[in-house]
């Protein structure tokens, strides 16, 4: 296992209970519903471009910055997503910042379902003591 670092990350976390779900949730809230005028808008400041960068670098680009400005995409069902934050950790981040496209209401399914794996795994410490 790496060393911790003090290295954090940035996620956005679509977690659904399998991972058929997760990914149509992942590619309708990121992909068909992105507001492309205004990623576009971010990544002609930052001069990336298929002019610049190529065509298959500025639509992976492209998606990253819909995907919460180049954030890590943390897609799956309960087991996938503790076992890609799981991995992360192994590799010596510190910690990730997420978020969730609708946090009010992905949040508690997070807790229930993502932070007892994380618990089990050791990564977390045990709610409520």
């Amino acid at each position: 296992m790496a060393a911790k670092s003090n290295v954090y990350a940035v996620g956005v976390v679509t977690c659904r209970p399998t991972q058929r779900d997760a990914e149509a949730y992942y590619r309708y809230t990121i992909v068909e519903r992105a507001d492309w005028s205004a990623v576009d808008l971010i990544l002609a400041k930052k001069n990336i471009r298929p002019q610049t960068v190529g065509e298959a670098k500025f639509l992976e680009e492209r998606t990253n910055y819909a995907n919460g400005m180049g954030g890590i995409a943390v897609v799956g069902d309960p087991d996938r997503v503790a076992r890609q934050l799981a991995d992360l950790s192994k590799a010596g981040l510190r910690g990730v910042g997420i978020s969730f496209v609708n946090y009010a209401d992905e949040l508690p399914y997070f807790l229930d379902e993502v932070i007892p794996r994380l618990e089990r795994m050791r990564l977390r410490e045990r709610r409520g003591g």
